[in-house]
C-alpha cells in the first residue's frame, strides 16, 4: 500500500511538472544567415570578427540572450517589464488585455533577428534565470 501512496504522490508531482513545461522554450541557439544586400564596386564584404572573414551563406549560431514578453505580437511593442528583477533573474506576472495574448520573443547574441510565438492561454508567470554576470539567459520557467 506505500508503494502505491509513493507512486501515487511521484505521478502527481511528474504531472504537475509537465503541465508547469506547456509553455513554449526559445532554441538554446538560433542560425542566422547574414549577407549584404549588394557590396560597392571595389569593395569586399567581411564578417566582422578576429580576424575579419569572408562573407558566406552558411548559416551561424547565436547563443540565446534573453526573452521579452509583450502583450500581444512584438510588432505592436507593448513589452511587459518584469514584476520583480535582480542581476541574475527576473518575473513576470501575466494579466493579458481583453482581447490581447502574451508573446514571448527570443533575442539572440550579435544579430538583429528575434523569433517569437504566442504563450499558452493558460500561462499566467514566467521566471528567467541569468548567468552570474547577468548577460545571458540560462533558464526559463513558465505557469
Amino acid at each position: 500500500m506505500k508503494t502505491l501512496i509513493v507512486l501515487g504522490t511521484l505521478a502527481f508531482s511528474v504531472g504537475r511538472a509537465l503541465a508547469a513545461e506547456t509553455a513554449p522554450q526559445c532554441p538554446k541557439t538560433f542560425a542566422v544567415t547574414e549577407a549584404p544586400a549588394s557590396v560597392p564596386a571595389g569593395f569586399t564584404a567581411y564578417s566582422d570578427g578576429n580576424p575579419p572573414t569572408t562573407v558566406s551563406a552558411t548559416p551561424i549560431a547565436h547563443p540565446l540572450a534573453t526573452v521579452r514578453f509583450s502583450d500581444g505580437p512584438p510588432t505592436e511593442q507593448a513589452i511587459l517589464a518584469p514584476d520583480a528583477s535582480t542581476k541574475t533573474g527576473a518575473s513576470w506576472k501575466f494579466e493579458p488585455a481583453p482581447g490581447k495574448d502574451i508573446w514571448m520573443s527570443c533575442a539572440y547574441v550579435a544579430t538583429d533577428v528575434i523569433i517569437a510565438t504566442k504563450l499558452p492561454a493558460t500561462t499566467r508567470s514566467c521566471r528567467l534565470t541569468f548567468d552570474k554576470g547577468g548577460n545571458l539567459m540560462e533558464s526559463m520557467s513558465c505557469h
